[in-house]
């Protein structure tokens, strides 16, 4: 029994698999995986093998050193380089140094066998020389690269079959290779001399160094891929059509282009919505090939055109139709997109509606339109000649996509109203407050004042703290009702001036206020300012057993901080403010807020002290929400109260 063929087989990835696939296809080889050049060469030095095959990933300049490495050591020893899909210039490049063939790894599932067929055939034709002239043709004429060598007359002295091809089409002719061989090439094919192939192989020749480039042939439509490999005796020149890969790069810049100009509309916030979705209509006409779009809306069983984009004396936004009409209804019934290049053939079912029948419909593309959990309606491409081919996935895809910004932008216009209704409210809920209520307050303090000489002021004076008690709640419910609205415009402010100009407007007592560094935020000035405030005076007021002084506040204004920033005195509370890393916290180093207790000082009412309104921290909360904050209570290092303020946009 004939010992196996001993094989190498080198790769960069998966060369233990691949080499346990060629055995199973062929029992007659024995091959030993070694991964990368490196290993692959020192496994050659050590051992002796009748066949090398390099792998797909070693590719490019990789693989012509790998064989001319083996060449060099090995002499003639069968190398067989496997290439993939679209790397057949590797191929050309290998064959060119000296390969003995090559192999496509995407050959389908036969492929193993067919490697183990080109290894049996490269070792028996090993006979201590080059392969021959005929057996190099060969391998040239399976490769779908062009190949062609021209002598130093610039004279055809050797072309495959795809050459042959490729100058036959270029001068309108079916030649064989046989029928060009010593035809010069520029005179067979004149107009090339007017282009870059001519100015390339010359430079070729006159440097003696190999030239690549890429050229757009215009009497082809195409491009090519070239690699020009000079000799004394003339040139040798391997070509690849790659006219798909210019056309897939054409095609993703183009989306690239579409997808900034969707960009540009929907990032443009001082349009309106119906000019966005305009402009996306018009955008999505040009890319799908439509003269007729609209985004519309279904109310009960009509179907209402909103915004449209078709030529004059057709439809108009403000036109209604019976649902059942359209196609739309599918789309919406089925909650999915709807894709109909030819309605007759694709949906026949529907060439009784009228959309078909009387408005000439017959090709469609549309997605549902979904505002607060629910379908709204259909943003849609469609027109009245058929496809003669299917609308593409990019198409449609980009129709899917701007269906969504289309339903965000609906769902932003819903809230928007909604707060808008909601601040009105407020506001008139704020003048009630305001008006209603304060004067009648009004009427009750002058009554007193006029009691005060006939009456003890002692047995006035539940009555003074019950009117003061109204006018306080009053006053914080008011703010409650101004500070719920949605804040529309914030400013950039500096979270340290605006501290300090706060704090002078609260009774502090000998509390003492410490700013860690400048910190500058997006915010309403005026919201925040009240915002520190309330926290000053909760922290004031329940940061020390002493409570607020009559003295007035002792701040950065009053006296210089010491060594920590700190500006209270020795009997008083510390409050610091300080930089998290997506926003701010206000702490103390007062008592604290029980675990317990935490949950519940953001209730409306909740208070510790029986003349609080209880409303002081309800409203920092509010205004914290307003922005779009989140607002937490945590324990200070010093044992007080932390509020912690994220989701802020701060410097």
């Amino acid at each position: 029994m004939a010992r196996p063929i001993r094989v190498l087989y080198a790769d960069e990835e998966r060369a233990a698999e691949t080499a346990e696939f060629i055995e199973r296809a062929d029992d007659g080889v024995a091959v030993e995986a070694a991964t990368g050049t490196d290993e692959g060469l020192e496994r050659l030095d050590a051992t002796a093998f009748d066949c090398v095959v390099s792998g797909p990933e070693i590719s490019g300049p990789d693989a012509v050193g790998f064989l001319e490495a083996v060449r060099e050591s090995h002499g003639d020893l069968p190398v067989v380089v496997s290439v993939g899909e679209g790397s057949e210039t590797t191929a050309s490049e290998a064959i060119a140094a000296g390969a003995t063939d090559y192999f496509r790894t995407d050959a389908g599932p036969d492929r193993y066998d067919l490697l183990a067929n080109r290894i049996q055939t490269s070792v028996r034709g090993r006979g201590g020389r080059d392969p021959t002239r005929n057996e190099r043709g060969e391998v040239f004429d399976r490769m779908t690269d062009g190949v062609f060598a021209l002598d130093d007359e610039w004279r055809f002295s050797y072309l495959n079959d795809r050459a042959a091809e490729l100058v036959g089409d270029a001068i309108g002719e079916d030649p064989s290779a046989a029928d060009l061989l010593g035809r010069n090439i520029w005179e067979t094919i004149p107009e090339a001399t007017e282009t870059a192939f001519y100015e390339r192989y010359h430079e070729a020749v006159d440097s003696q160094t190999p030239v690549s480039f890429e050229s757009y042939y215009d009497p082809l439509d195409t491009w090519f891929d070239i690699r020009v490999y000079p000799s004394e005796n003339g040139i040798s020149v391997y070509f690849l059509d790659v006219t798909e890969k210019h056309r897939r790069e054409s095609e993703i810049r183009n989306r690239e282009r579409i997808l900034r100009e969707v960009y540009d509309v929907v990032s443009d916030t001082d349009r309106a919505f119906d000019e966005q979705a305009s402009a996306l209509l018009d955008i999505g006409r040009r890319v799908v090939g439509t003269e007729y779009a609209s985004l519309s809306r279904v109310r009960d069983e009509e179907y209402v055109f909103e915004v449209v984009r078709a030529p004059d004396g057709t439809i108009e936004a403000g036109d209604v139709v019976d649902l059942s009409a359209t196609h739309c209804e599918r789309a919406i019934e089925t909650n999915e997109s709807l894709v109909l290049a030819d309605i007759a053939a694709d949906a026949p079912e529907l060439t009784d509606r009228a959309g078909y029948t009387e408005w000439g419909v017959s090709c469609y593309v549309g997605a549902p339109v979904h505002v607060g959990g629910r379908v709204y309606g259909t943003f849609c491409f469609y027109d009245e000649t058929p496809r003669k081919t299917p609308f593409s996935e990019w198409q449609v895809t980009l129709v899917d996509l701007m269906a969504r910004w289309i339903s965000y932008g609906l769902e932003r216009r819903r809230v928007e109203r909604r707060l808008r209704r909601q601040n009105d409210r407020l506001d008139e809920f704020a003048s009630v407050l305001s008006h209603d209520l304060r004067n009648p307050l009004s009427v009750a303090r002058g009554r007193l004042e006029l009691l005060k000489d006939d009456v003890d002021a002692e047995r006035l004076r539940p009555i003074r703290n019950a009117h003061e008690r109204i006018e306080a709640l009053i006053s914080d419910v008011l703010t409650m009702a101004r500070e719920g609205a949605a804040v529309e415009t914030t400013d950039p402010v500096s979270l340290e001036e605006l501290a300090a100009a706060s704090w002078e407007h609260v009774d502090t007592g000998t509390a003492g206020l410490a700013v860690s560094g400048p910190i500058r935020i997006e915010a309403d000035r005026d919201r925040l300012g009240r915002l520190l405030e309330n926290l000053f005076r909760n922290s004031a007021e329940h940061g020390s057993g002493d409570g607020p002084s009559d003295d007035g506040a002792t701040g950065p204004a009053g006296e210089a901080p010491d060594a920590t920033g700190d500006t209270a005195t020795e009997s008083g509370v510390t409050v610091r403010i300080g930089r998290l890393r997506d926003g701010f916290y206000v702490e103390d180093d007062g008592p604290g807020i029980p675990e317990a207790e935490r949950n519940r000082v953001f209730e409306y009412g909740y208070s510790t002290e029986s003349d609080g309104t209880g409303l002081g921290l309800s409203i920092v909360r509010q205004i914290a929400e307003a922005h779009g904050w989140d607002v937490e209570l945590a324990e200070s290092n010093g044992g007080g109260a932390r509020f912690e303020f994220t989701g802020v946009d701060a410097e």
